[in-house]
C-alpha cells in the first residue's frame, strides 16, 4: 500500500508551490533563463524510446507541445533509458542517465515547435528504419515541416543522416530517469542521489532546466509500466522514489500518459505492461498531485493512440 504521508508533503505544494533549484532567497531573477518574471515552470518530458513506441511517436509529433504551455516555461526532454551503457551506443547518449536531449527550450527559442519535434524524433523515440517510407523526391526545407508521415527522408532532414538512431533498452525506468534528472537539477544533491550513475555522467542540461524555476512539472509518455532499478519487480509502491524526490527539494508534479489500466484490467496493452509497473506510475501521480491518463483507447475491435494534444493540454491545465 502506498505510504500516504508523501501525499501531503509533495502533493500539497501544488504546481506553483515547489522548491527552487538553488538556495537563493532574494529577488534576483538572473537565473531565470526564460526571460520571464521569475514565475517560470520547468517541464521535463520523459519519453519511451523502446522499439514498441513508433505509433505513439508519430502521434506525439503531431501535438504542438510548445503551443500548449501557458506562461513562462523551460522545456527539456529525456527518456526512460537510465542505463548509460545500453542503448544506441555504449556511451551516454543524449536522454540517457540524467541527461537531456539538447538544451532546454523556452518560448523565445527560434522555431521552437520544430525544435520540440527534433528532440522527440531525433533522440526521444525509436524508429525501425525498414518500416519507414523513402521518398527520393523529398525536399529538405531549412525548417522541416511534419505532415503526419515519418519517412527516412524527413528524419534525415530533421536530425541529420542517421541522426535518429536513438533506440533505448527494453527496461523502461521512468522513475529512475526522473530521479537522475532531478538530482542534476540542484546545486547540492542529497546523499540519496549518490551512486554509480550519478557519478558517471554530468547533468549540465538538467541543471539549466531546473535552476531558478518556481515550479517543476514532469510528464511521462509511454505505453509501458515502470521497471526502475530502485524497486523490486512486482513492487507497486514507489515510496522509495517519492522520498528521494522530496529530499532533492524540487517538489515535482508528475503526470503520466500511460497504459489504459483501471479496475484491475489493462486494455490495449500494446507495450506488454505489467499491473504493478502501472500502479507505480499511478501512485506517484496521486502522491504528487498530477494526472494519469490512458495513452491508448479501444476503437471498435481495435486500439489506437489517443489524441495526445488533448491529453497534454489537460496536463498543462494543472499549471
Amino acid at each position: 500500500m502506498l505510504r500516504v504521508i508523501l501525499l501531503l508533503s509533495l502533493g500539497s505544494c501544488a504546481l506553483f508551490g515547489g522548491g527552487k533549484a538553488d538556495d537563493d532567497d532574494d529577488d534576483d531573477d538572473d537565473d531565470d533563463e526564460s526571460g520571464g518574471d521569475g514565475n517560470t515552470t520547468a517541464l521535463l518530458v520523459v519519453t519511451d524510446n523502446s522499439s514498441t513506441e513508433q505509433d505513439l511517436a508519430r502521434t506525439l509529433l503531431l501535438a504542438d507541445l510548445s503551443a500548449l504551455l501557458p506562461g513562462d516555461w523551460r522545456l527539456g526532454f529525456t527518456t526512460v533509458s537510465a542505463d548509460p551503457v545500453e542503448g544506441a551506443t555504449s556511451g551516454v547518449d543524449p536522454g540517457e542517465a540524467g541527461t537531456l536531449i539538447g538544451p532546454p527550450l523556452t518560448p523565445d527559442t527560434p522555431d521552437v515547435a520544430v525544435e520540440v519535434q527534433r528532440a522527440i524524433a531525433c533522440g526521444g523515440m525509436c524508429w525501425d528504419e525498414d518500416s519507414l517510407e523513402h521518398d527520393p523526391d523529398y525536399v529538405c526545407d531549412e525548417v522541416p515541416v511534419y505532415d503526419g508521415t515519418v519517412s527516412q527522408d524527413y528524419l534525415n532532414c530533421l536530425c541529420g543522416v542517421s541522426g535518429w538512431q536513438a533506440c533505448g533498452v527494453g527496461n523502461e525506468e521512468g522513475l529512475e530517469a526522473v530521479k537522475n534528472n532531478l538530482c542534476f537539477g540542484v546545486d547540492a544533491p542529497p546523499e540519496s542521489c549518490a551512486g554509480e550513475l550519478a557519478t558517471l555522467v554530468g547533468g549540465a542540461g538538467a541543471h539549466s532546466l531546473f535552476s531558478g524555476a518556481s515550479a517543476v512539472a514532469v510528464w511521462v509518455i509511454t505505453t509501458e509500466g515502470d521497471s526502475s532499478r530502485g524497486l523490486d519487480n512486482g513492487d507497486s509502491d514507489p515510496a522509495a522514489y517519492l522520498t528521494i524526490y522530496e529530499e532533492i527539494g524540487l517538489s515535482p508534479v508528475i503526470s503520466v500518459l500511460g497504459p489504459n489500466y483501471a479496475d484491475g484490467e489493462i486494455r490495449c496493452n500494446s507495450g506488454g505492461a505489467q499491473p504493478w509497473g502501472i500502479d507505480r506510475y499511478q501512485n506517484v501521480v496521486t502522491a504528487t498531485g498530477g494526472l494519469y491518463l490512458p495513452v491508448e483507447q479501444e476503437v471498435g475491435d481495435d486500439c489506437a493512440i489517443v489524441d495526445i494534444a488533448t491529453s497534454l493540454e489537460r496536463f498543462a491545465d494543472l499549471w
